[in-house]
């Protein structure tokens, strides 16, 4: 992969985005830090925040033009913040359940496609008695069975990695529009999405204890984990931050407000 070529100013954020990181201990983080993937990552980030009205750049306009985005910023911060005091714990479970199969179907989707358009199998063992007796047997192809066909205790920690996500990010997303007036680059720096994916993956080696014998080298610490898998747990909190922003703007459309 061809190095990527920083100007000053790139290079002058780099070294403050890592003394940032090396000041609250992360250097074990800051050793694997790729400058393309915080640019991807924060990439995301504003398309998933996006406000045509709120530019952290502003100085090229009149003040007559400033003064008037200032304030269609504000107003619509206030309409935002209007929407996400609405939402609740019932929202909440709405999308755990949504990101629940969704977690599957973007797994399965990643995998090997074999000649005849199946996945690449994976083979894992389930405790489901009814699925066992159906099957006469405790394997379960997991990669080419839907979620709805999942034996109950893979979706179950389906589930259970949905609603940590979710969990995680909810209240933060909500206090972007509710205290923050609309400054989520300081609520979701690539530094806070490496600590919530850190945490998503913590949680998970806390959930499935005996993947330490079936897949030792994922049962490790975040920070030494192989970028591709780094990448998943990055993808679940980037996709649950979209879909609570969208969830909320949905019931704003809902009930009028847009």
């Amino acid at each position: 992969m061809e190095k990527t070529v920083l100007n000053s100013s790139q290079e002058k954020k780099k070294i403050k985005k890592r003394d940032s990181l090396a000041s609250d201990g992360k250097k074990e983080i800051l050793e694997t830090l790729n400058w393309d993937i915080i640019k991807q990552v924060e990439k995301v980030v504003d398309k998933i925040f996006h406000d045509v009205y709120h530019t952290d750049d502003l100085s090229d306009l009149t003040p007559q033009d400033r003064y008037r985005a200032y304030y269609k910023h504000n107003q619509n911060m206030n309409e935002r913040k209007r929407c996400a005091e609405m939402m609740n714990d019932t929202v909440k479970e709405e999308l755990v359940m949504k990101l629940w199969s969704e977690l599957h179907d973007a797994w399965r989707n990643k995998r090997n496609r074999m000649e005849d358009g199946t996945y690449e199998p994976k083979i894992k063992k389930t405790k489901d008695e009814n699925r066992i007796k159906e099957n006469w047997t405790e394997e379960v192809d997991i990669a080419n069975t839907t979620f709805i066909d999942l034996p109950a205790d893979w979706q179950k920690e389906n589930y259970e990695a949905a609603k940590c996500v979710i969990d995680l990010v909810f209240n933060k997303v909500i206090s972007v529009y509710t205290e923050n007036k609309g400054h989520y680059k300081y609520i979701f720096n690539f530094d806070a999405i490496e600590k919530l994916s850190s945490k998503v993956h913590d949680a998970w080696m806390e959930r499935n204890p005996w993947s330490k014998k079936s897949d030792p080298e994922l049962f490790v610490k975040y920070f030494k984990l192989p970028e591709t898998e780094k990448a998943k747990d990055r993808e679940q909190v980037l996709k649950a931050i979209e879909m609570v922003v969208s969830k909320m703007l949905e019931h704003a459309h809902e009930i009028g407000m847009y």
